[in-house]
């Protein structure tokens, strides 16, 4: 089991940050859950911000705005927040209440999105998040299952080359199997770690 890096306080989460650290969890994610920022720029109302989650491995931020649509006040505090993470060019990905309901796919678009971008990109960051979301995502396994077929099938040619009844057939159906084995593995490999997206 991986550890998870915490920050001792007496913060309790809501339901729906932990929901958001369960993702994190669950996609072998390390995090440090409210995150001390000391002394931003253009912070005058503010010593330090909490950010919800850092993501030390990648160097960014997770916030998430439950509260953005309970009043104007909060939300013109959250805007600001906001301002003060721009303005100090803060690496942050901001999780809104409505998209808990496909936080996989808002996630990761905003993760890519904000690893795109000029001033944050960073080819060993994109890497370590594509490696990690193929391990989570993408069946590696497969690979391995296709070399375990592929063993087989040569196996059984090597069998068939005095006896041309059983053996055989296992050669073809290996064969057939590490083959597509093999594919799907690629094609995962390709969508997750080399396409842009």
């Amino acid at each position: 089991m991986l550890s998870f890096l915490k920050k001792e306080s007496s913060y309790t989460p809501s339901n729906e940050e932990r929901f958001v650290q369960y993702y994190l969890e669950n996609n072998r994610i390390k995090y440090v859950s409210q995150y001390r920022l000391n002394e931003l720029k253009g912070d005058d109302n503010y010593q330090y911000r909490d950010i919800d989650f850092y993501l030390p491995r990648l160097n960014i931020y997770v916030e998430y705005y439950g509260w953005y649509n309970k009043d104007k006040a909060s939300r013109n505090n959250y805007d600001l927040k906001t301002k003060v993470l721009i303005k100090n060019d803060i690496p942050t990905i901001i999780i809104y209440p409505h998209e808990l309901g496909f936080l996989d796919y808002a996630f990761h678009t905003k993760i890519i999105k904000l690893l795109k971008m000029p001033k944050f990109k960073n080819w060993k960051n994109t890497f370590i998040y594509k490696s990690n979301r193929y391990i989570n995502n993408g069946k590696p396994y497969n690979f391995l299952l296709g070399l375990l077929s592929l063993f087989i099938a040569l196996w059984a040619l090597f069998q068939s080359i005095n006896n041309y009844d059983i053996y055989f057939i296992i050669y073809l159906i290996g064969l057939g199997c590490s083959g597509l084995l093999f594919m799907e593995f690629f094609r995962l490999f390709y969508y997750i770690l080399l396409k842009n997206e």
